[in-house]
């Protein structure tokens, strides 16, 4: 029972281990090649920040996407409109973490201490 309990904390906590930190390079890289300059220059205060959760990271990605975007559209000026998703791209590609790291060693913490605790 302690196993499969330590187990299911290891994998409970392992969303919320890591840091997210932009860079430009991150930026230049994850976006389509359309929508490069524009994203990198959205995305400028960001850089350099870390970030201490997954949902911090992407409320100020929001912020700062959705308040261009939004003057966009109150403007009418649809084909200017970033209509792609990056947030998860860019997301993944600021983490650092010791689970991305080290991903079979959280593997085996987490769910082949709960299956043998089972």
């Amino acid at each position: 029972l302690g196993l499969f309990l330590i187990g299911l904390t290891v994998f409970t906590a392992v969303p919320f281990l890591g840091n997210y930190t932009l860079t430009e390079e991150l930026v230049l890289v994850n976006t389509k090649d359309i929508h490069r300059e524009k994203m990198a220059e959205i995305l400028a205060p960001m850089y350099g920040q870390e970030y201490g959760s997954n949902f911090s990271f992407l409320s100020a990605f929001g912020e700062n996407f959705n308040t261009y975007n939004d003057n966009l559209k109150a403007q009418q000026h649809w084909d200017q409109v970033i209509w792609d998703d990056y947030g998860f791209a860019l997301s993944k590609a600021a983490a650092s973490s010791p689970v991305r790291e080290n991903p079979w060693l959280w593997l085996g913490l987490s769910i082949g201490l709960a299956v043998l605790g089972g």
